[in-house]
């Protein structure tokens, strides 16, 4: 097990392509209602290809506005071999994604889903010992997930969130509304219950 500092909560990283639009857009999701829960973690996101630098697309920003969130202050980064071995879990958007991510840092193959295959296997997997410390539960988790993988069926389609990036606003009005159902489903996994229920 790593170490972590005690005054921090996991780390859950969040991974798209450009890292301007999906993976921003779930990791303001998930960081909110990792604050919200039991279990805080801390989310952060990067891409495979991340363009370092640049801010979040209008059309993210503006869904998560008027969720009262803020990706204004959001800047692309690619992700590294570092990130992906402090992360407790990591959460990529598409399966090849998930794949790169793999060769990148084999030693993290157990910690990484696409969120499509997190919700899947958190909803399949049976009842799992959960940890009251934030890293502990997030390891917890995702190890009963990797477990759950042979046991739960897998759809034959891919498990991917579609790109949005470049395309029409029907095309992120589907991708914003299929993140948030999705972080909705592992949110209570990976961090909880709501501290208001």
């Amino acid at each position: 097990m790593s170490e972590h500092d005690p005054h921090e909560g996991p780390l859950v990283l969040v991974v798209c392509t450009g890292n301007i639009a999906r993976s921003p857009f779930a990791a303001v999701l998930l960081a909110h209602e990792a604050a919200r829960r039991l279990a805080p973690g801390r989310v952060r996101s990067a891409g495979v290809h991340g363009l370092h630098g640049h801010g979040a697309v209008v059309e993210m920003v503006d869904a998560a506005r008027s969720r009262g969130l803020d990706l204004v202050p959001h800047r692309g980064a690619r992700v590294t071999v570092d990130d992906l071995r402090a992360s407790g879990i990591v959460i990529a958007m598409e399966e090849a994604q998930r794949d790169a991510m793999v060769r990148l840092a084999p030693d993290a193959r157990e910690r990484v889903f696409t969120l499509k295959e997190l919700a899947r296997l958190t909803a399949g997997m049976g009842p799992v010992d959960v940890p009251d410390e934030p890293h502990a539960r997030i390891e917890a988790i995702a190890r009963a997930a990797h477990e759950a993988r042979p046991l739960v069926r897998r759809p034959h389609t891919p498990e991917d969130v579609e790109d949005p990036y470049g395309g029409t606003a029907e095309e992120y009005d589907a991708c914003v509304a299929e993140i948030e159902t999705l972080v909705a489903a592992v949110a209570e996994p990976l961090f909880g219950s709501a501290r208001d229920e």
